[in-house]
């Protein structure tokens, strides 16, 4: 193994920003994520008890069709929204940082000198 590939990560993380330092301006809408991403899978785990309390409830002969078919179309309902809501949430979040990457590298395109410009290879994107 060469010396420069165990070298690279770090001085990546030296010269650039982490993720977690980009996602830092937008945490309370990446909270926001995370609570609708546990809710609709929590309401998720909650069917199989729905399914099992009919059956229960058929084995007891106290069977309900509209009782269940309301209680699961409820759940449904809320699952929904959640994951819309989620899928909102998580467009949004994505375009602002990506706006944000956006706006911060033109700020330091834009700073660089023309002469330095115009000296600077490209940096060819074959690997």
């Amino acid at each position: 193994m060469k010396n420069s590939d165990t070298q690279g990560p770090k001085q990546k993380t030296k010269q650039g920003q982490s993720i977690f330092s980009l996602l830092k301006p937008y945490s309370g809408l990446i909270m926001l994520l995370i609570l609708f991403a546990l809710l609709s899978n929590g309401l998720n785990l909650w069917i199989p008890k729905l399914i099992g309390s009919g059956i229960d409830a058929y084995s007891a002969g106290k069977f309900s069709y509209k009782t269940i078919a309301t209680e699961f179309i409820v759940v449904v309902l809320i699952i929904f929204l959640f994951s819309f809501l989620q899928s909102l949430m998580q467009t949004y979040a994505s375009e602002k940082v990506a706006r944000d990457l956006r706006t911060r590298l033109a700020d330091k395109i834009s700073r660089q000198s023309f002469a330095y410009i115009q000296t600077t290879e490209p940096i060819p994107f074959t690997y």
